[in-house]
């Protein structure tokens, strides 16, 4: 998709720039003409007395004490420590990812989330620790993608991309993410960050991992970007010797800067050659002086704002690589960014550019997903094959074993005559030991008696009741002996003799001359309310439970698949470099929203389909209500599986979590069972439920013929569309990027 149409309308939204001293630059002026019609801030990153607790759940850990840190413009500064020291909680509370408990964090004068300061945003080139990258798209939509959320217009993208694919010695830039090697792979994500040239590079640990050539080539990037372009860089590493190259470096430890000046004093000024030797020297004095090293006494730091040319710590610095050609016309480097007016039609049109960009880029990793495609298509329609082949059914040549005592064998084979074979299969015994024997060995599912007098009895019964006798009811009375722990099953067996006995009793009182209309019960229907005396099943069982099943499919697929996707790049960093770039979280969120929503409704379509060939479920009402019942309980289903991703840490706790909420909402959802059965408190618990109430109002519409104004319906949309609600609404106000990972790398 050309974003140029949408950028255009964009760019003639008036902008509210900031006030800046007389001469305005231009996007074709060079940096020395900015930095002498100009004055900036020399400063380009400040962070003064940071601290910053996590909450553990415990307990209050300090993670940053007191930082101190200062970055010139167009230098680079290398944050050194070891691992867990929180150089990557100060990272992101220096791109307002995270928010510091105390002290204060400028960027280029402003603080971080400050569109003039152009963090996170077009100002701003973040690589995490982490990838990061849509492993489904190919080099050239992922650098597209991010380009198009700086905005950089589309014919200098396009051969930015092919500039840097050719210096980083990519691969073609039509291969997948997913195919490349690991060292390949960060090379993108280097890509990634200086696509748009911002003014402030931020590096978490760049080179780990990386092979000589590729950590050399990096930082030639760095020098190149920094002496030429006026880039300041932030790199963190753990690779101390490394860091020799950059402009300024700080030794980190337990929260705090220990000390920070250039490589080369710092070497001269501790007596070592190397900067390991430095920094254990500095631990090693400060472990003297301060025995707890989380002491929340004042940390002396030498914080020289002595700066040495480039020319004195780069004395030998080779050729501008390839990547010199990948210029800037968005970022001036001395100059606030440009804030967007304060009317709504500007914030309004640049929040769709950014989602329409975050959508397109969702729906090609979505055809190209083939685990997603398994999970929404196919397992839903196995599921539903499999339902409708197994539930529902007659069970069938159940074995019954007989014993009959009458000689001979006179009415008493008649009604065993009568008794449906598809259903029952008779086996004849002659010792009572045995068919208990083989009844209790699961060969046959229980056995019937009959008396030696059965067939007198029978007739005594219902011929002369005037002498009706208790002798006369034992002998008539047919002794049925059955595992009820099978309930299904001895359901089935009770009801086919049931049927059979009324059956031969009105045979028999043909033959007696009585009227047959007296074997039957004396219970009529003459009207019937609603639905048909004539069942697609032979329990009714499954019309009843279908509708419900096919709710809970609706609603736990786009739950479930959302679950997995969104959470799988929150774990694995996307988001928080999608933040970096601008976007907001309700971007994000609609983004993967609308997308699922799309998706999903083909699956609900092809569902409900399935539903009433395969199920013969009746269909009273319209359809168009039914699918827009289920389309809202799917969103619903889709919302809150955003929610539980922003609230879960792992895949893993997602996981629990929503196997136990489905669990629940399928065993009180009224789905296999009607909720009128619960008692009184978990009743109104099952009605708030997101699921009860919209399978009642589809089994109204679908077998009773409900419009979309009964009282009943409207219930159901009214729960589904507030439960969506409240689960988004929980989204976007409490939405946690890459927990885990913040946890693990604190």
């Amino acid at each position: 998709m050309d974003f140029s149409n949408l950028r255009a309308r964009l760019d003639s939204i008036p902008m509210d720039n900031l006030q800046i001293p007389s001469q305005r630059v231009s996007r074709t002026s060079s940096i020395s003409s900015v930095a002498s019609s100009w004055r900036g801030p020399m400063m380009a990153v400040e962070a003064k007395s940071v601290s910053y607790l996590l909450n553990d759940g415990f307990q209050m850990i300090p993670i940053l004490d007191r930082l101190n840190l200062t970055v010139e413009v167009g230098t680079i500064y290398g944050l050194l420590g070891p691992s867990g020291c929180g150089k990557t909680t100060f990272l992101r509370c220096l791109i307002g990812f995270q928010q510091v408990t105390s002290g204060h964090i400028s960027v280029f004068g402003f603080a971080p989330r400050d569109e003039r300061s152009g963090v996170p945003g077009r100002g701003l080139g973040y690589m995490p620790q982490d990838l990061a990258l849509h492993e489904y798209l190919t080099i050239e939509e992922e650098l597209t993608y991010f380009g198009n959320l700086y905005m950089i217009d589309s014919d200098v993208l396009k051969k930015r991309i092919d500039r840097l694919v050719a210096s980083l010695e990519l691969p073609e830039k039509t291969r997948l993410l997913v195919n490349l090697s690991g060292g390949q792979r960060r090379r993108v994500s280097f890509a990634l960050t200086i696509v748009h040239k911002p003014r402030l590079l931020i590096l978490d640990e760049p080179t780990v991992g990386c092979d000589p050539v590729l950590r050399e080539r990096i930082w030639e990037s760095l020098v190149h970007f920094s002496k030429t372009d006026r880039i300041s860089v932030i790199i963190t590493t753990h690779y101390i010797e490394e860091a020799r190259r950059s402009h300024r470096v700080g030794f980190m430890r337990c929260g705090s800067i220990l000390m920070e000046d250039s490589p080369h004093k710092l070497m001269e000024r501790m007596g070592c050659d190397t900067l390991e030797k430095v920094f254990l020297q500095i631990v090693m004095s400060k472990e003297k002086k301060d025995h707890h090293p989380r002491h929340h006494a004042s940390i002396d730091s030498t914080t020289s704002t002595s700066s040495s040319s480039s020319a004195d710590i780069f004395p030998q610095v080779r050729s501008a690589p390839r990547l010199s050609e990948v210029s800037c016309i968005y970022v001036k480097y001395q100059e606030p960014m440009p804030r967007i007016a304060v009317n709504f039609e500007a914030k309004f049109m640049l929040w769709y550019y950014f989602l329409i960009v975050i959508i397109q880029n969702i729906s090609i990793q979505i055809k190209r997903t083939p685990t997603v495609i398994i999970v929404q298509f196919v397992i839903p329609l196995i599921s539903l094959m499999c339902f409708c082949m197994f539930i529902g059914h007659t069970p069938n040549g159940l074995r019954i074993g007989v014993i009959n005592d009458e000689r001979p064998m006179n009415l008493s084979y008649d009604l065993i005559d009568s008794v449906n074979k598809f259903v029952l299969k008779m086996i004849p015994y002659d010792d009572m030991d045995q068919v208990i024997y083989d009844a209790k060995r699961q060969r046959i599912y229980g056995w019937v008696h009959f008396k030696e007098n059965f067939t007198q009895a029978i007739i005594e019964r219902y011929t002369f009741p005037e002498i009706y006798l208790n002798s006369t009811q034992s002998a008539s009375t047919v002794d049925m002996h059955l595992d009820v722990t099978h309930w299904p099953l001895s359901i089935t067996v009770r009801r086919a003799f049931q049927e059979a006995f009324i059956n031969f009793l009105s045979r028999m009182m043909v033959k007696l001359g009585k009227n047959p209309q007296i074997a039957q019960i004396p219970v009529a229907i003459p009207e019937i309310l609603y639905g048909s005396m004539e069942q697609h099943d032979y329990s009714g069982f499954r019309e009843f439970v279908s509708i419900g099943i096919l709710v809970i499919m609706s609603y736990t697929i786009a739950f479930g698949v959302t679950i997995l996707v969104v959470l799988q790049e929150k774990t694995s960093l996307i988001f928080e470099r999608n933040y970096a770039a601008g976007v907001s979280t309700s971007q994000l969120i609609f983004g993967h929203l609308i997308t699922r929503f799309v998706v999903q409704s083909l699956v609900v379509f092809i569902l409900f389909i399935m539903t009433l060939t395969l199920f013969d479920v009746s269909q009273k009402g319209s359809y168009i209500t039914s699918l827009a019942l289920l389309l809202t309980h799917s969103l619903t289903g889709a919302c809150h599986g955003i929610y539980t991703s922003a609230q879960s840490e792992s895949l893993f706790f997602a996981a629990i979590a929503s196997n136990a909420i489905l669990i629940f909402f399928f065993v009180i959802g009224g789905i296999l069972w009607p909720y009128e059965s619960l008692p009184y408190f978990l009743k109104w618990i099952a009605m708030l439920s997101p699921t009860c109430m919209p399978t009642e109002s589809l089994r109204g519409v679908l077998v009773r013929g409900w419009g979309f104004m009964h009282p009943s319906v409207i219930n159901g949309f009214a729960v589904a569309f507030v439960w969506a609600m409240i689960f988004l609404i929980g989204s976007l106000t409490s939405f946690r990027y890459g927990v885990a990972t913040s946890k693990r790398q604190a």
